[in-house]
């Protein structure tokens, strides 16, 4: 009877110190998040929750009470992101879009979708980079059309003023000079911030309509990045899109962007573990 009763005693305390050590590792991690997108005409609001698998790796967006993004753990130098594009359905049924990122280190150079019709995986995405300091980027932008990036100038680990344009079958068809500011948050020094990537306007082409996730910023969760981050969080980009923050204890708690042009609002809660 002692033996018995030292047995349940020891499974009990195992699986307290499991409980503990599980709760030590989500400790400021991010629990959820709630985009409220104004526009002219809408107001949109959705929450999305994030679940860790046992290492404190971000495996699963939920939403809707389903799995909207799911994000394997790196393969062969690649991570596979799957987008369920039925999410907004009332239907069972999930239909994925799979993203690819190539991997150099914790950085990727490259992103692929992969094809429906062909099985194969078309580029999307590309980034050039010099330690690890962005160069250059070139991403897709609609059918026979690409946005790039380049002549990139940065002062104090930030990126200061690049070149954007757009180009498709006839070659320029637009360039223009982009002047960014910061604002004096260190970004190691907080919990990660979205929309701090110059070029991820790529990803909501694989994303369901409404749906306005950064998902470069989901990735950098994991310390997965696209090129080195800014030294601080962006505050202002070419006089048109501003930037807002509320952060306490190093967590950032409320976001908020506003472009000056579109009447384009949106406002981003973060609650933690």
């Amino acid at each position: 009877m002692k033996k018995i009763f030292f047995i349940i005693l020891l499974a009990l305390v195992t699986i307290i110190s499991c409980k503990k050590e599980n709760i030590n590792m989500l400790d400021g991690k991010l629990k959820n998040f709630t985009m409220t997108t104004n526009t002219a005409d809408t107001n949109i609001v959705h929450t999305y929750y994030l679940n860790y698998n046992n290492n404190g790796y971000l495996n699963k967006i939920i939403y809707n009470n389903k799995p909207f993004i799911i994000i394997e753990e790196p393969v062969s130098n690649k991570i596979r992101m799957r987008i369920n594009q039925n999410i907004d359905s009332n239907s069972t049924n999930e239909v994925y879009t799979d993203l690819y990122f190539y991997l150099n280190g914790n950085y990727f150079n490259s992103v692929t979708r992969l094809n429906a019709f062909t099985g194969l995986e078309d580029t999307i995405a590309s980034y050039e980079t010099e330690n690890s300091y962005i160069k250059d980027i070139s991403h897709e932008y609609l059918l026979g059309y690409y946005y790039t990036y380049f002549n990139f100038e940065f002062n104090n680990g930030n990126i200061i003023k690049f070149k954007n344009g757009y180009t498709n079958f006839f070659g320029w068809q637009y360039v223009d000079s982009i002047m960014v500011s910061y604002n004096s948050y260190l970004t190691q020094n907080i919990s990660k911030a979205p929309f701090q990537y110059i070029g991820y306007s790529y990803t909501y082409y694989s994303l369901p309509p409404v749906h306005l996730i950064d998902i470069l910023f989901l990735l950098g969760i994991n310390n997965y990045y696209p090129y080195q981050p800014n030294r601080n969080l962006i505050a202002n980009i070419n006089n048109i899109s501003q930037y807002t923050y509320s952060i306490n204890n190093n967590l950032l708690n409320d976001m908020n962007i506003i472009n000056n042009i579109t009447n384009f609002n949106q406002d981003i809660h973060f609650e933690y573990y």
